[in-house]
Parts: structure tokens; sequence; C-alpha cells
């Protein structure tokens, strides 16, 4: 029997791309994504005041692509009678409430091993493209909700996290990210944006809006001059 995986992708705006794959599919069960130790601690300390302000709480978690992925797969897990691609994140934490969340960013931190350098410049990176993504978006005048290109430039290389994560998944796509990428958008029910910039990655549209304000990230993060301070 032919081990060969067939992809075939429906019209934009379908609820699943419908990737024909194996059933023992391992990317829905992958491992829980780490987060930094340094948000942990932040979510902690805001659950130890009297008065909490979700704005700072989410903040707090948008910082970092692990508490991100950890509390939308969360909330993925928790929409899964009621259909439909979660919004925003701020959303998410309201509707699961700070007790959960906390408990899903805590399963797994990053520790320190032999390949953590690497991890945490991942995770810094991804912040940067995220804070510079928002900026091009602004700057553009693009008709996009300033969070949703924060979130599509933090988790735009989120096909690369089974090699970087070391989950031994990484034949499955021949390499290709994007691709990777695409099936893991899909299969954890991430926001609409996401999705739809590796969609058009992989079906290879160019200039679309999200790709756009990606590139324009990603060169911009090019020029040595030029800063940007998280807001």
């Amino acid at each position: 029997m032919s081990s060969q995986k067939v992809f075939e992708f429906r019209p934009r705006g379908a609820s699943s791309v419908g990737c024909c794959i194996a059933e023992s599919d391992p990317i829905r069960e992958l491992p829980d994504v780490p987060v930094l130790s340094g948000t942990l601690l932040a979510m902690e300390l805001i659950l130890c005041e009297r008065s909490v302000d979700l704005a700072q709480v989410s903040q707090v978690v948008l910082s970092d692509l692990g508490a991100t992925l950890q509390i939308l797969r969360l909330a993925e897990h928790e929409n899964d009678m009621g259909g439909g691609r979660l919004g925003r994140v701020e959303d998410c934490i309201s509707g699961l409430g700070l007790d959960r969340c906390f408990e899903a960013m805590a399963k797994c931190l990053i520790k320190r091993s032999t390949h953590s350098a690497s991890v945490y410049s991942a995770w810094d990176r991804a912040r940067e493209i995220a804070v510079t993504s928002r900026f091009v978006a602004e700057k553009l005048a693009l008709n996009v909700a300033s969070e949703d290109a924060y979130l599509v430039g933090l988790a735009h290389g989120i096909g690369n996290l089974p090699e970087i994560l070391e989950w031994g998944w990484t034949r499955q796509f021949g390499g290709n990210s994007d691709l990777a990428g695409l099936r893991i958008a899909e299969e954890w029910c991430l926001p609409q944006c996401i999705f739809d910039y590796f969609l058009d990655r992989v079906t290879c549209e160019a200039h679309t809006q999200w790709t756009t304000i990606v590139d324009h990230a990603l060169e911009l993060l090019e020029s040595p001059p030029l800063r940007l301070a998280a807001r």
C-alpha cells in the first residue's frame, strides 16, 4: 500500500482545508508548546492582585509564542463542539478564566538544555516579527486589525516548531515549513488570520495582505538601524 499523502485544498473560508492524511495523524496530539518562565511568573503575579486588567493579561500572553499557542489550543478544545474558528486571544482568556489559562501555560516551560538557546532565540524572533508586523499593518493603513497582524507575525514560523522543539515530526511534509504550519493551524483551529496566511503561502498567492505584512516585517528587521519598541 502506498504511503504517499495527498493534500486537497478547499476554497478559502471552508471550515477545513480537507487535508487527506492517515488516521494516525500526529499533529493534533503534538506535545504542549513550552512557555518562558518569565511569562509564567508575570502571570502568577497578576493572579495575586485584587483586581485584574484583562488587557494587561493579554499583553503578557501575547508576548510569548508558547503561552499564546497553549491558550489558543485550550480554547479550541473547549470550543470543539461549537464549531468555527477562534477569534481574539483576549476573548479566549476571558472565556477560559485566569486560573485555567495559568494551568495551560504551566504545563511546559522552556528548560535549560543543549537546544534551549535555539528555542529562546525562536521565541524572541517570533515576538520581534509580531511587533514589526503590527507596525507594518498600521503604517500601510491596511484594513486589518492590529492584533491580527501581530498574531500572524507571531505565528508565522510555527511550521518549524517540530524541528525546533525536537518533536521528531519532520518528514511528513518534506521540509515544507509552510505546509506544516498550515496543517498545525488547521488541526489546532488557530485564528482565521493565521490559517489564511499559511494558505496563501502554500497556494503561492502573491502579495496578499498577510504575506505582504510578514514580508515587509522581515525586510524591515534586516535593516540594522530599525529598532521597534513593543507597546
